[in-house]
């Protein structure tokens, strides 16, 4: 039961994800391949607050080097890879993160 509270926890909606990035000074990661400023115009965020990482990267980088993505939003087309790292860092690293439900496809409503 504690687990689906934390996951719930850490899928969290566009509004909440804005809050969290400028509260804690934190970033949107986008995890998909298009330009950032068509994932920004998508968002309605400035260029400045995303950042684009492979996700395949995420999974071989030291704990050190990870340390950097706390209170991250992480996103990517449907909110599975996304959902994906976000577990990830937090089990394996103890990096709290959060990944943006249902991924960029549902903000636009059409696949990129």
């Amino acid at each position: 039961m504690e687990k689906e509270t934390s996951d719930k926890k850490r899928s969290i909606g566009l509004e909440e994800a804005v809050m969290i990035a400028d509260g804690k000074n934190s970033r949107f990661v986008w995890l998909g391949v298009e330009p950032i400023y068509k994932i920004s115009k998508i968002l309605n965020v400035e260029r400045k607050m995303i950042k684009r990482i492979d996700p395949e990267e995420l999974l071989y980088r030291e704990a050190t080097e990870l340390a950097d993505l706390k209170d991250h939003v992480f996103l990517c087309y449907h909110g599975r890879t996304s959902h994906f790292i976000s577990d990830f860092l937090q089990k394996a690293h103890k990096i709290n993160t959060y990944h943006l439900e249902g991924g960029i496809t549902k903000l636009s409503g059409k696949n990129l």
